[in-house]
């Protein structure tokens, strides 16, 4: 089972590192269809906004459902940080 904690900071971690690409892109969207569920969630956010191949494939590789959000949460937090960081290199 995953926690509705947990779901809300996957959500927040996608939110998050689509809203810093758009800084750069503002075609980049992320749309989560109404009533998916946490491991959907998760695929989606692997298969398309999870930027490190072996991630992408662990995640979605990975049958724990609990495990796969809280590894897709983990690397979307990692990627906003490495763009927020390299956003503040560039001024």
């Amino acid at each position: 089972p995953v926690s509705d904690v947990e779901r809300a900071a996957l959500q927040a971690a996608a939110a998050g590192f689509v809203a810093e690409v758009r800084r750069r892109d503002l075609d980049v969207e992320l749309e989560l269809p109404e009533g998916l569920d946490v491991g959907g969630i998760a695929d989606l956010c692997a298969h398309h906004i999870v930027l490190d191949a072996d991630v992408r494939q662990e995640a979605l590789e990975q049958l724990d459902v609990a495990s796969r959000v809280r590894l897709v949460t983990g690397e979307l937090v990692s990627q906003t940080a490495r763009l927020t960081s390299a956003r503040g290199g560039m001024n």
